[in-house]
């Protein structure tokens, strides 16, 4: 099934933990890479973060949308812990 992807409809967010990054990012052994691509182009962008929370999301994700050259009218994120937190029982 082939599912429609209209201009400005939706941006898919992930994040990606690449391994061994390079030593221009500063950040180490651990990084914390925001990645957003528009569905209906494949277009994307990314932006290295300092850690993987909230504020840094925020930070990430203003960068990235600008660099898209702005929003779109759905976001979607895959389960990021950042942004997703499971109903724990108990």
């Amino acid at each position: 099934m082939i599912i429609a992807h209209p201009p400005g409809e939706e941006t898919q967010f992930d994040r990606v933990e690449p391994p061994n990054p390079p030593a221009t990012w500063d950040v180490g052994r651990h990084a914390h890479l925001l990645v957003g691509a528009l569905a209906h182009s494949s277009r994307w962008r990314g932006v290295p973060a300092d850690a993987d929370d909230f504020p840094h999301l925020v930070e990430a994700l203003d960068t990235v949308v600008r660099k898209l050259g702005g929003t779109t009218h759905d976001w979607r994120f895959d389960r990021m812990a950042t942004v997703c937190y499971p109903h724990r029982a108990g």
